[in-house]
């Protein structure tokens, strides 16, 4: 038996794998000159004294990198080897105090991931879960997508197992918006639920950012339209900055509000909570924080009977944590999958995997028994990037 106070980090590795494809041609709503096919990945190897190892990794479009492996290798891996794998805490805090040299929490994962392989246990069972199904949506990215293809999308899905789909708002107008959700409703009727991103989270007033911007009566006026069309939500209708518009339009909104994907650690999400901004928040397990805020997140939108669905978009990884995370509490009532056809492909998607991780018949995700994180890695994937167990 490990004795888990004096589990130790003996080692960390980290290399960057890139242009990974994983799209015919990806234009994105948030960015509509685009078009992009490869991502990049950062890869990290937790090496313990139990010599047990945690991985983990995160991504962007290519050549977004969310950190640099020299940083990994030269910051952090100097503060982790030697410290205790269970001080989370302090785990939590450093990554927290590096920010500004890159996005580091998936780095936790790695440790978690370890941490379970180390008690045997799925980390969904270590956070007290029992439930191991969550139902998952297919969220969908492409921009200009038509009505009539996006609805023959839906359809496919329904055919697939998935009982949600989430579309993406990015048109010039709230009648072309509105005519994409309709086509895909008369399409699947109440076969799939249906919610849909704005993806307006980013554009303060004065932004150049590139693509639609909405203001509070657009909003108002999609969100009165959605609610004809039976939609379970709308996403991020309003920049960040703008919370009082984001509070008069939740009050008034017939369909719940959701959206907190860009915010990080704990606090910020107690804000969102306490100022009453969403019905539904959507902290990212990968971009949003370490586990252990994670956890946090979750209580505090318990004690608030606040729904959370996890955002991820960045990797497999990040689906994975999202799962675990999702069946401990047993309550979020989707998960986030990333898959648009040719435009994201899950394969691409979930890169240095052994298999894909898919979907039953019902629409759901079962969560692995395997402990840590259950990823089932492929071997030569990882000796191939020269993070094996060998090298």
């Amino acid at each position: 038996m490990v004795d888990l106070s004096e589990l130790k980090v003996t080692g960390v590795r980290a290399v960057e794998v890139r242009d990974v494809p994983f799209s015919t041609g990806l234009i994105p709503p948030w960015n509509p000159s685009d078009l992009i096919t490869t991502r990049d990945y950062l890869v990290v190897r937790v090496e313990t004294s139990a010599g047990i190892a945690g991985i983990a990794m995160d991504g962007d479009y290519t050549p977004a990198l969310p950190a640099s492996a020299d940083t990994v290798n030269k910051v952090v891996a100097p503060y982790l080897v030697g410290q205790r794998v269970m001080d989370m805490e302090a785990h939590t805090a450093f990554l927290h105090s590096i920010r500004s040299q890159g996005r580091l929490f998936f780095i936790a994962i790695a440790l978690w991931d370890a941490l379970g392989k180390v008690v045997g246990l799925p980390l969904y069972r270590m956070w007290g879960g029992r439930e191991k199904r969550v139902l998952v949506y297919a969220s969908t990215v492409q921009h200009g997508r038509s009505p009539e293809a996006r609805a023959e999308d839906c359809l496919r899905y329904v055919e697939q197992g998935y009982r949600a789909v989430k579309l993406r708002l990015s048109a010039e107008t709230v009648a072309e918006d509105i005519a994409l959700v309709a086509a895909c409703r008369d399409a699947v009727g109440d076969r799939l639920d249906i919610m849909v991103d704005a993806n307006q989270a980013g554009k303060g007033p004065g932004s150049q950012a590139p693509g639609v911007h909405w203001d509070l009566a657009r909003a108002q006026e999609t969100a009165r339209l959605l609610g004809e069309l039976d939609v379970a939500y709308l996403e991020e209708p309003l920049p960040y900055v703008l919370e009082e518009d984001g509070v008069r339009l939740r009050e008034a909104s017939p369909i719940p509000i959701a959206g907190g994907e860009g915010k990080q650690g704990a606090r910020p999400f107690w804000e969102l909570l306490h100022k009453g901004v969403y019905d539904i928040i959507q902290p990212d397990p990968i971009t949003g924080g370490t586990p252990t805020d994670m956890l946090k997140i979750r209580a505090m939108a318990e004690a608030a009977g606040t729904p959370v669905v996890y955002h991820h978009g960045k990797s497999g990884v990040g689906f994975m944590i999202g799962l675990q995370l999702a069946a401990a509490f047993g309550q979020s009532p989707w998960l986030e999958y990333m898959d648009d056809g040719e435009f994201w492909q899950p394969a691409g998607f979930q890169v240095g995997f052994e298999h894909i991780i898919t979907l039953d018949d019902e629409g759901y995700v079962v969560c692995p028994d395997a402990p840590g994180l259950g990823v089932p890695w492929d071997k030569d994937w990882l000796n191939q990037i020269g993070l094996g167990a060998n090298r």
